[in-house]
Parts: structure tokens; sequence; C-alpha cells
């Protein structure tokens, strides 16, 4: 079945694991994972944020925030897996800064506070963002970063992704493709589309690279048993339209026929988050989110695959979270509500 990797289904039997980014899309995941599999999880949760789900899973809390050294304390712990990011898109410019000084100065603060405690390893949950556009080629690890940044998102990640990669203690670095599945930044895609809401696909969209949030979630963990250095988690790489038909016919589910331009799908999104913003709401879609889809980036996962023997299974996964949506069946635990 997808997502048994490796033997043993204890694989952190009495590890101490220090968690950062355990409330978030990914984290949450890794978290739930991590408990099963038999470790002793401690997750830095920041003061006004609600820790339930973790506690249900029965995870310590600690309250602290990556931007404040000080109220990071990593003595005792064997490993740490940083996954704490400010991710956002279509944000006011009043907030910018929150992704320096989480995703730069935050990752720094973990390292140093890593080292200090003489944690053995480090994983730090990098992105794909980190090698930016590929053009028509796919992309590997050892790939050179070309061009210029399409957001402040993409352009701190990769600061953070140089940090872990000269830090002086050992550490393995996931990159994750553009992640999907229940509790994510698509999920009100996935919403409309479950429920034959969606009324047209993109016709002409970009090729990405692609994973669902579980298979991203194991790969950190292979990263942690057994990594070194940077993988790229890409399950497939193809445009978002083939993605989610070959979903809904896997789930059984209509597919929705009609084929719009993207630039048409991207301006109405600039309309109804601009409304949004007017009203200072958040915006259910965002423009600079679906404008990401219209720019190619595609990466080769042969490294994974080979070296931890990471085993995705994308569309099954997409079309079970399909079928869990028009169900009605909630999210797992350990997903961000």
């Amino acid at each position: 079945m997808p997502g048994d990797f490796l033997g043993s289904p204890m694989r952190f039997a009495g590890r101490k694991v220090y968690l950062t980014g355990g409330t978030g899309f990914i984290g949450g995941v890794v978290a739930r994972k991590l408990v099963e599999e038999g470790a002793q999880v401690t997750c830095l949760v920041r003061p006004r944020t609600s820790a339930g789900p973790l506690e249900r899973l029965g995870c310590r809390i600690v309250r602290g925030d990556v931007t404040e050294p000080a109220t990071l304390d990593l003595s005792g712990q064997h490993l740490v897996v940083h996954a704490a990011a400010w991710v956002g898109y279509g944000l006011p410019r009043r907030k910018l800064p929150l992704f320096r000084r989480t995703n730069v100065e935050g990752t720094r603060n973990v390292l140093h506070a890593a080292e200090r405690a003489g944690v053995s390893k480090v994983v730090h949950v990098s992105s794909i963002a980190a090698l930016g556009v590929t053009g028509a080629g796919p992309a590997n690890e050892e790939s050179v970063r070309n061009g210029s940044y399409q957001s402040e998102y993409e352009r701190t990640k990769t600061e953070a992704h140089e940090l872990a990669a000269h830090a002086p203690l050992a550490s393995a670095i996931p990159m994750p493709g553009v992640v999907l599945g229940r509790g994510g930044p698509f999920d009100p895609l996935l919403e409309w589309l479950a429920r034959g809401r969606l009324p047209a696909l993109p016709a002409d969209d970009a090729v990405k690279g692609f994973v669902h949030v579980e298979d991203a979630a194991e790969g950190i963990l292979l990263c942690a048993l057994r990594g070194q250095g940077p993988y790229l988690l890409v399950d497939e790489n193809l445009r978002i339209t083939e993605l989610l038909v070959a979903a809904c016919e896997e789930a059984g589910l209509p597919v929705p026929r009609r084929r719009v331009p993207a630039g048409l799908v991207v301006g109405a999104a600039g309309v109804v988050e601009g409304a949004y913003k007017t009203l200072r709401k958040t915006p259910p879609v965002s423009r600079e989110l679906l404008q990401s889809l219209t720019v190619p980036m595609s990466y080769d996962s042969t490294k994974a695959r080979k070296d931890l023997l990471w085993r995705p299974d994308l569309v099954k996964r997409l079309a079970g979270d399909l079928a869990a949506i028009k169900a009605g069946a909630p999210p797992m635990v350990g997903l961000k509500r």
C-alpha cells in the first residue's frame, strides 16, 4: 500500500523529536506519522495558536516562536524537524516582513539552538521554491537556481535552504513540490471539484511538480531516518488539469469538460481577491497562487526514490481525498482543519 515504505511500523520508537510547524499543513501530518511510529514528539507552538489537534495526538506542547531564540530549548532531543515557515499568497505588503523573520531568521535560530543542544541531526523542510522556475527540462538537487524570484516566499525559502545546506551539523533537506491534499491551500479547488461545482479547468497551464501531503510527510520521515543533504519530493510533473482529470477518473467523479485560458482564471481570481481585500477578509483563492501554476517547474526525484526508497502515489491519494470530500468525511487527525 502507499506509504508502507519500510518494514517496521515503529521506526521512531523511543526517539525524541522536536518539531516546529506542527500546526501547519505538512507539519501536522508529520506529527501524526511520528506519533504513530513511536516517537516522543515535542511541538513548538506559538502562544496564541491552538494546539488541540497536536495535544490529541499525544504530543508535548511547548510555547514559543522560531523568531524568539530564548524560547527554543532543544536539550535532550535526538532529532529536530524544522517545518515552520510563513506561507502565503496575495498578502498585503505590510505582512511581507513576516516571510524573512520566520523563514530566514527563524531557520537560523533553530539551527543555532540545535547546535547548542548537541542535537544529532536536523531535518530542514525546504521547497522546490529554492530552485525556482526550471524551464522545459526537470531540475534535480544539483541544479543551480536561475531567474528572478516569483514571490517573497520563494526568495526567503531559498535563503533558508542555503542556511541549512551550510550548517555545521548533520542535516537532511527534503524539498516537497506543490503539495496537494486536504487542509492545504487548494482546499477550495478540491471542494468545488468533488461536489461538481467547478465549471471549467485551465486549458494552458504549465507543467508543475506535484506531491500529496501524505507522501511529502513520508519523505520527510525517510530523510530523518537515512537522508543527508537535499532530496526533491515530487511525484508527478503534470499540468494541474491533467492531474485533476486523472484523480476524478480514479475516484469515479464527473470531470469538468470545459476548458478556459489560464489567464482568464488568474484574472477572475484577482477580481475576487480585490473584493475580499476591500472588506479586509482573506480571499478563498489567491491570484498569486493561481499565477504560479502558469510558470513551468518540473523536477527529477530519482535521488529520493533510489536512496530513500520513497514510493509516492499522488493520483490515488488525491482521488481518495475527492471521494472523502464528496462523502462528507472529515480530514484525518493531524491535518489542519
